[in-house]
């Protein structure tokens, strides 16, 4: 009789995909940073359409949850949420740079900016949570209010950077 041997199996690790995404991510949003923010000029122009974009990209997650039928769907759901949140990454590096090139107030409501931003995110990584792992909708809801909440305040900047 031959001796057994022993096949090493192959265990593909759940959480491989996660880290390729994240690293995905990373990278999409250092070249959005790099490429929009050498491109400006003017930065404190560009403070509301920054704005503008990071808004519409939040206002969009809601919409996330649509392309979950089924358990299958949830690859594309964390693809549409990656998506809108690599939107949101972008607009708060622009907020960054807005914050270092101005100075006084206009540099104070850019850096509040990139908090309301963090806090947003925050928020995505909640709702992406809530609907992914736990199923909690509850806390789903809390989530998408606290990022309402960020977006509302994020929008009440644009209207104080307006007025100066």
């Amino acid at each position: 009789m031959r001796p057994r041997q022993h096949r090493r199996q192959r265990h593909h690790s759940r959480g491989r995909p996660i880290i390729v995404g994240i690293l995905l991510v990373a990278t999409l949003v250092a070249a959005g940073w790099w490429f929009m923010g050498r491109g400006s000029t003017a930065p404190g122009k560009d403070f509301a359409s920054v704005e503008h974009r990071f808004v519409t990209a939040a206002r969009a997650i809601p919409a996330t949850t649509g392309v979950v039928t089924r358990f299958l769907d949830l690859d594309e759901f964390n693809a549409e949420v990656d998506a809108q949140a690599t939107v949101m990454q972008v607009s708060m590096a622009e907020f960054a740079a807005i914050a270092e090139a101005e100075d006084g107030e206009a540099s104070e409501l850019a850096r509040g900016a990139v908090i309301d931003g963090e806090r947003a995110l925050r928020a995505i990584t909640r709702f992406r949570g809530a609907i992914t792992t736990s199923n909690d909708l509850v806390d789903a809801q809390k989530a998408l209010e606290d990022l309402g909440e960020e977006v509302d305040d994020l929008e009440a900047k644009v209207a104080q950077w307006n007025n100066l």
